[in-house]
């Protein structure tokens, strides 16, 4: 309410103080006569009492629009969801890991968000135990298949009492394939309210290892994450090949479908 009244009082404002810059006539007079109220204090006084007027108006508008902005509640990001909105997140929730090419012989960076969360500090609360871990699976993985590049294995979904759930899944490249520098790959992630696409470069995928990705749990997945998919699959997300086996979650039961 007050952010609508401010935009209309700068209006007013200006438009007042437009006139009595610009000298318009219709403010003043009907054309024949002046008004009574710019007959009594004469054309000059009449302008100049109408732009103060204007700018106090333009100058209070200003002022309460910025208290309207900063009273207006904060609403916590989450990542390229991105928040930011149709079956697939927009480019805001795309998430691209900076990279840089290493040489032949050692080992690719590793991706910032798979880096394990650093301790806390003594003296603050510990972290609430997770409400609900899906599924909590130590197997190995599976054999190698010669009709796909990745294996993914091993998937979680844990929902945090702090409002955020951590999908993990652990994938490896199959002999004869690799990461590669200038392809960009895309970690998609099929859940029950919507599809996530984590985006990586190929640089920074490592020939094994564990993807990880925390989302703000949205009111559609806050009793359970119930059946969601996941794979792997080359970049942009509309025409991209799949890659990788597609993992279909459900509760504490698996599915790998391979490739054809």
């Amino acid at each position: 309410m007050l952010g609508g009244l401010a935009l209309l009082a700068m209006l007013g404002g200006s438009l007042a103080a437009a006139g009595a810059l610009f000298d318009w006539e219709f403010l003043f007079s009907d054309g024949r006569h002046p008004h009574g109220w710019a007959a009594s204090m004469g054309r000059a006084a009449a302008r100049t009492v109408l732009g103060l007027a204007g700018g106090v108006l333009l100058a209070g508008g200003f002022v309460a629009r910025v208290i309207a902005v900063a009273e207006r509640p904060q609403v916590a990001a989450t990542p390229a969801d991105n928040s930011s909105n149709s079956p697939i997140e927009p480019a805001g929730d795309l998430q691209r890991p900076a990279a840089e090419t290493p040489p032949a012989d050692s080992t690719p960076p590793a991706d910032p968000r798979e880096l394990p969360a650093p301790s806390e500090p003594a003296g603050f609360a510990a972290r609430p135990a997770p409400l609900e871990a899906r599924p909590a699976i130590a197997a190995p993985p599976p054999a190698a298949s010669p009709l796909q590049a990745i294996t993914l294995w091993n998937p979680a979904a844990v929902l945090e009492s702090g409002g955020t759930t951590l999908f993990t899944v652990e994938y490896r490249f199959e002999a004869g394939h690799g990461p590669r520098a200038a392809e960009e790959y895309l970690w998609v992630i099929d859940a029950a309210d919507k599809t996530r696409v984590v985006q990586y470069e190929g640089s920074v995928l490592q020939r094994q290892g564990q993807l990880q990705h925390v989302i703000q749990t949205p009111d559609a997945l806050a009793r359970g994450i119930g059946v969601w998919r996941t794979s792997i699959q080359l970049a942009p997300h509309e025409t991209g090949a799949q890659i990788s086996n597609q993992l279909t979650i459900n509760g504490q039961r698996v599915e790998s479908e391979p490739l054809d």
